[in-house]
């Protein structure tokens, strides 16, 4: 397979599209054929789902591999990270990107509350009934979000609902295949991690210690710092690590508008200096090193 492996130290194009991704609370985007592929994990604030109409491509979700093939579709949660390591010549998908504040109107929706969708990342291959299926339900929603009408918002989000159900449908029957105790099995060996890095994702800017996460997890630090280090080979610190530094270079690298105090602030930290000392130690240069490192 040949992989488009051109980095690029520009924004992000998404970055590129938010204040209509804010505006508009949703936007489809057609035909994306070109993957932008950086040297490290990016950290989208957005709900995106993406829809494989045919190549692949390779990266890292969480920081676990993943391998996007024609007919996949994906959910990639708000705040969680993707590195992309390249495409083939013939990738063509299309995504939908959902702001923050429309994301969380949603939610209150009894159906998303009930959604596989809203309930855990998402990768799954669909039949081909079930791809073209979801390829309309793409184009309507397309259509829908151009609409310039005082209810625009409620039929965008009685599209997702209906989107939410037909991937439901589709989830379940993929996991037909998968006999109860094993999925018992995966279930309980991944569950302190999974509930872990949630917690990271929505809590980092609050704590950075490992007794914080411990005990939202009722369990001792120790304890807690072995789960971890068995299930994962990384320890607890080390993993925290990893996401606030993969925060603080998301917007070093892509939000040229923030300035490092900013940025700071963005973080949890009480000031710049205690900022660039944690950065220094975990990412071995300093802020406005990185930043001037990529952006020039």
């Amino acid at each position: 397979m040949e992989n488009n492996q051109n980095r690029v130290s520009s924004p992000h194009p998404m970055f590129a599209l938010s204040e209509k991704i804010e505006q508009q609370g949703l936007v489809v985007i057609d035909e994306v054929k070109k993957l932008p592929v950086y040297d490290e994990p990016f950290v989208s604030p957005y709900l995106v789902l993406v829809l494989n109409h045919a190549g692949n491509c390779q990266g890292e979700l969480d920081m676990k591999p993943f391998d996007f093939q024609s007919h996949d579709l994906a959910i990639i949660y708000p705040n969680h990270s993707l590195l992309a390591k390249g495409s083939s010549e013939d990738y063509c998908v299309t995504l939908v990107v959902v702001s923050s504040d429309f994301y969380k109107e949603m939610q209150q929706r009894i159906t998303y509350g009930k959604s596989q969708i809203f309930q855990s990342q998402v990768q799954l291959h669909l039949a081909d009934d079930q791809f073209q299926c979801v390829c309309d339900a793409l184009r309507f929603l397309k259509s829908a979000s151009t609409l310039n009408i005082k209810s625009r918002k409620e039929i965008l989000a009685d599209v997702m609902d209906m989107l939410s159900l037909m991937v439901d449908e589709s989830w379940q029957e993929s996991n037909k295949v998968i006999t109860a105790s094993s999925a018992k099995h995966n279930k309980a060996s991944r569950s302190y991690f999974n509930r872990f890095y949630e917690c990271l994702v929505n809590h980092y800017h609050e704590s950075r210690e490992v007794r914080y996460y411990a005990q939202q997890l009722c369990l001792s630090p120790k304890y807690f710092g072995s789960i971890i280090l068995n299930e994962t080979g990384i320890s607890a610190g080390e993993w925290i690590a990893r996401y606030v530094i993969m925060r603080a270079k998301t917007f070093l690298r892509h939000r040229p508008d923030l300035t490092i105090q900013q940025i700071c602030h963005e973080l949890g930290f009480s000031d710049a200096a205690a900022f660039s000392r944690y950065f220094k130690t975990n990412a071995g240069v300093t802020p406005k090193e990185y930043r001037d490192q990529v952006l020039n």
